[in-house]
């Protein structure tokens, strides 16, 4: 038999073609590898820019509760406390968290002045988080840094007041000091049926006018009755023939004098130190009313010392409440701007300003401590009168003249 040659043997051709095979499965498996580490390295980045996000918004909403958790208005001697007035803009500073620094900067800026307005009562505020991540390089300045920026309004509103509109949880029970609205006296003494009782001072002669409060709403009857002070008033006086049936609200303040130069300015903090001076003359207080147009106003001032307490007993219709200006004149005397003539300060804010005059409008509660002090248009301290500025704007406004 002939021998069969060996180039005609079965898989002669085919011998190393399970190397190139296992290389190309090899060359496949490298790019996949490469794939998924590529993959796991963008996840990660991915991650470390996320958490750090997470914490830069988390100190950005730190630094902005910080600032609207003020507890005071004005900024106190110690600096213990957070105030309005120290909510200014800010250098930066730096935090470390997260694996990385981050730089915080605050802004804060008051609402511009509009003509014929009040000051402004809020304050817009920015706070920004810049940091590196890991790939970006500080040096290069193609690149930017990650960044977060959260902005806010913060109104300027008294602390103590912060709680009158909060609901109580369910299940409890909540009331104000002596069961009754905030806007009631606390001089107001509580009789039967949820109502409250004062005698405003300042009265003289035979009946006096007693003040009959609805210890919920602060809404009050003007009564008639022959007692002369509040502990002395007998219920059974105030009948229906004797209070009537209209509503009124109570506009309640002290008027202080501020006559002698002096290198100290007029802050709500200091205005019963500072403010002492004798007056020339007894004020006189009235309500310039211009809604409802129909109703009787009035005004009672009591002297203490060198300061009077006023009472103006407004006429609100049904409740739904009135609009008009606090007035002050003082008999023989000129309100005005000259410096011969007295000008009026005042420590609360109005609604608008209009030809001159000062506007509360639409004023459905009691207004209490609508605080007020004259001085004359010689006084330079604060500057014309009235006005204090500092870093955080005036707290002292005109009142007569408004400007």
């Amino acid at each position: 038999m002939k021998p069969t040659p060996l180039s005609n043997r079965p898989g002669r051709g085919q011998r190393g073609v399970a190397l190139i095979e296992a290389l190309v499965a090899l060359a496949v498996m490298g790019f996949g590898m490469l794939a998924v580490v590529g993959t796991i390295g963008t996840l990660r980045l991915n991650g470390d820019v996320s958490r750090q996000r997470s914490e830069a918004l988390r100190i950005a909403q730190d630094q902005i509760e910080e600032w609207r958790g003020y507890s005071v208005l004005d900024t106190t001697a110690d600096g213990r406390r957070m105030a309005y007035e120290d909510i200014v803009t800010e250098d930066s500073f730096t935090v470390s968290r997260a694996n990385t620094t981050f730089t915080v900067r605050r802004w804060a800026r008051e609402e511009a002045d509009v003509a014929g307005t009040q000051r402004p009562q809020r304050k817009h505020v920015l706070v920004t988080v810049q940091w590196w991540d890991r790939v970006s390089d500080p040096d290069n300045p193609d690149d930017k840094p990650q960044e977060v920026r959260l902005s806010s309004m913060i109104a300027e509103a008294d602390p103590a007041l912060r709680a009158v509109g909060v609901a109580a949880p369910a299940g409890i029970w909540s009331r104000p000091a002596f069961g009754r609205s905030v806007t009631v006296p606390q001089g107001a003494r509580q009789i039967s049926e949820g109502r409250s009782v004062l005698v405003p001072p300042g009265q003289s002669g035979g009946d006096r006018v007693a003040l009959v409060f609805n210890n919920l709403s602060g809404l009050m009857q003007r009564c008639v009755t022959p007692a002369q002070t509040t502990e002395t008033v007998d219920e059974a006086d105030l009948t229906v023939a004797n209070c009537g049936s209209d509503f009124f609200l109570l506009m309640q303040g002290f008027i202080r004098f501020y006559l002698t130069p002096s290198a100290t300015a007029l802050t709500r903090a200091n205005e019963m130190r500072v403010a002492t001076d004798a007056p020339p003359v007894a004020p006189e207080v009235a309500v310039d009313r211009t809604e409802p147009l129909v109703g009787t106003d009035t005004c009672f001032v009591s002297k203490n010392g060198n300061v009077f307490e006023y009472y103006c007993v407004v006429y609100a219709f049904d409740g739904r409440g009135w609009s008009g200006s606090l007035r002050v004149d003082l008999p023989g005397f000129t309100i005005g701007g000259a410096a011969a003539e007295y000008r009026v300060c005042r420590f609360f804010p109005v609604t608008r300003i209009e030809s001159g005059v000062s506007f509360q409008d639409s004023v459905n509660r009691n207004l209490l401590n609508q605080n007020l002090v004259i001085t004359t248009g010689a006084n330079t301290v604060p500057t014309n009168g009235c006005n204090l500025t500092n870093a955080a704007g005036p707290r002292v406004w005109h009142h007569q003249p408004p400007n």
